[in-house]
C-alpha cells in the first residue's frame, strides 16, 4: 500500500471509531470490534490486502482515545502520526507482536504531548 492510502485509511478508521464510540454511547471496544468486522466483510468483496485490514484495525486503536483528551481534529492528527509510524515500522516489525498498538500509542501520545504544550502556550501549533 502507498503512504497516502495508509493515511486515508487510518484517518477514516480512527474518526469512525471515535464518533461511533462517543456519540452513540456504544463504547470504544465495541466500536473498534464492530468496525473492524465490517471492514473485513467489505474487504472480502473489494479484495483489499491483509495489510489494509491490519492498518484499519490499528487505526481503530487510535479512535479509542477518550473524548476528554482528544477531539476529532486531535484524532485525525494522531491517526496521521500513526500512519507514518506504521508505514516505516511495518517492515521492521515482522514477527514482532504489538506493532499496531505501539504505533497507535506513539500517535496518541505524541498528539497529547502537542496538546499539553499548546495549552501551556510554550509554542504555537495548529491542533
Amino acid at each position: 500500500m502507498s503512504l497516502w492510502q495508509i493515511i486515508l485509511l487510518s484517518i477514516i478508521g480512527a474518526n469512525l471509531t471515535h464518533y461511533i464510540a462517543h456519540k452513540n454511547n456504544i463504547g470504544a471496544i465495541r466500536a473498534s470490534a464492530g468496525l473492524t468486522i465490517l471492514f473485513v466483510f467489505i474487504n472480502n468483496f473489494f479484495l483489499f490486502s491483509l495489510q489494509a485490514q491490519a492498518i484499519f484495525f490499528g487505526a481503530t486503536f487510535v479512535g479509542m482515545a477518550s473524548k476528554k483528551r482528544m477531539g476529532h481534529r486531535s484524532i485525525s492528527l494522531a491517526s496521521f502520526i500513526y500512519s507514518l509510524v506504521i508505514f516505516y515500522l511495518i517492515g521492521f516489525a515482522k514477527g514482532m507482536g504489538g506493532a499496531l498498538g505501539t504505533s497507535a500509542f506513539i500517535g496518541c501520545s505524541t498528539t497529547a504531548f502537542f496538546i499539553y504544550f499548546y495549552k501551556k502556550k510554550e509554542f504555537t501549533l495548529f491542533i
